[in-house]
């Protein structure tokens, strides 16, 4: 099973040091990146995400972190539970799938028939 790793993932900017120190065009073009990158997610059918952030410097950063982790774990054994599909036969994980799936459907016969093994 792969390991549970922390990693930056998003860059995080306060809008309170945005204001505070930025210039005014420096304020323009930061709106043209964040509206670049919403319209061409929007474009590709992602959703527009909102996010919740914590400061690591605070107490409970540690906690979110815990949580976080163990919602990977329940995912990622999750992957690696076999499957089999009552239509065709196939039995495989989640994780091998070259199609992506995270649902019940058989990569094989594209029916709804997989079942935990």
């Amino acid at each position: 099973m792969a390991k549970f790793e922390r990693y930056n993932k998003y860059l995080v900017l306060k809008l309170e040091d945005i204001e505070n120190f930025t210039n005014n065009e420096q304020k323009k073009w930061l709106s043209r990146i964040q509206y670049s990158i919403r319209s061409h997610r929007l474009a590709h059918g992602k959703k527009d995400n909102s996010y919740v952030v914590v400061n690591e410097d605070q107490p409970y950063a540690e906690k979110v972190w815990v949580l976080i982790q163990e919602q990977w774990e329940r995912e990622e054994k999750e992957r690696q539970t076999t499957r089999k599909c009552s239509n065709c036969g196939w039995e495989g994980k989640e994780s091998e799938c070259q199609f992506g799936h995270n649902d019940f459907y058989c990569p094989s016969c594209c029916q709804e028939a997989l079942e935990v093994v």
